[in-house]
């Protein structure tokens, strides 16, 4: 992987005078503390914090608390984050904004991995959102095609996908539904809310699909954490799959396409930073994806019998100013081969 950037601007203004005193930030991130994809996130907004000139331990403290994986859990979380007084909170997920909205009052939130945050009300809208919660989303509606359009190019005998989730898979329909005429598929959908459930989607699916299904992941806290399983239960019914939760190639998943998560981590750090300065939430507009990555496990692909095509690797390689039909500045879609 590239070497990231931190471009931080030069014209930093001097903190406000109650900034001089040890500001709080509370962390409710989305995955397991050992896990070693929250390390490289976590690390990621510090050194965008450390870049802004926030020093922990002296200016900053960071509270921290991990996977959210219930309703429960997550409200439990959010309560003891907000009993340290955190002057703002940092939050993965749709499960961890709701949770910190009903534990706390009118505390400001950056969130982070949200799919779309205007649909599960947590703005207003992407350019106005309006009261104390903004953020980054981890996801545009092109994705669907995008992930047909990849697993059928590495399993080009896929006919049938699944798209499973714990969320609402909405956001996505358009662009699968017109990839599905595209790409000749098959596409069922199908929300999941516990490991049981997982296990019996999975099952009658690979008994339907005849040796011809494949799975799409969207991102999705849920199944990012029940991934294992997944990833288990894909091996043994021999179903190549997608994802936008991007531990899943390092677990043993096939592939993932999406967001570069740590980069928007660093970039949290960013409206965190302008907010403790005294920005309002409500003007700082939600920002999508800037880096994209690709991530395939050769090691899943030759026990599926599938060869990773040469042109598959070039292409994820190289720059590309579009996205979805939408103009970027630049971005890459770096691409990590496991062996």
């Amino acid at each position: 992987m590239r070497r990231r950037h931190l471009l931080v601007s030069a014209a930093v203004l001097p903190f406000p005078a109650r900034a001089q005193q040890t500001r709080r930030v509370a962390v409710l991130t989305g995955l397991a503390e050992a896990d070693p994809v929250t390390k490289a996130r976590l690390a990621g907004f510090r050194e965008g914090m450390a870049a802004l000139g926030w020093r922990e331990g002296q200016t900053l403290v960071i509270d921290v608390r991990y996977e959210p994986s219930s309703a429960e859990r997550a409200r439990r979380l959010a309560a003891e984050l907000t009993a340290l007084k955190p002057d703002i909170f940092l939050a993965q997920g749709v499960p961890s904004v709701v949770a910190i909205r009903e534990v706390s009052v009118g505390l400001p939130i950056v969130f982070l991995g949200v799919g779309d945050p205007v649909s599960a009300r947590l703005v207003e809208s992407l350019v106005r959102p309006g009261g104390q919660t903004t953020g980054f989303t981890s996801t545009e509606p092109a994705f669907g095609a995008k992930w047909i359009e990849l697993l059928k190019e590495i399993s080009p005998s896929t006919q049938r996908l699944l798209v499973l989730t714990q969320q609402s898979a909405g956001l996505y329909r358009p662009s699968i539904e017109q990839a599905m005429k595209q790409f000749g598929v098959e596409v069922s959908f199908a929300q999941v809310n516990s490991a049981a459930d997982i296990e019996t989607v999975l099952d009658g699916f690979a008994a339907t699909a005849a040796g011809a299904g494949g799975l799409i992941l969207p991102t999705d806290i849920f199944t990012a954490s029940h991934r294992r399983q997944i990833i288990e239960l894909a091996a043994r019914h021999r179903l190549p799959l997608i994802t936008g939760n991007p531990p899943f190639p390092p677990d043993g998943g096939l592939m993932y396409y999406g967001a570069d998560f740590v980069d928007l981590y660093v970039r949290a750090a960013g409206y965190v930073d302008r907010i403790l300065r005294g920005a309002r939430p409500a003007d700082l507009p939600v920002q999508q994806p800037a880096t994209f990555q690709m991530s395939i496990n050769l090691k899943t692909a030759a026990a599926l019998g599938l060869a990773v095509p040469p042109t598959l690797r070039a292409r994820a390689d190289e720059e590309d100013g579009r996205h979805g039909g939408r103009c970027y500045s630049r971005r890459r879609a770096e691409v990590a081969v496991r062996d």
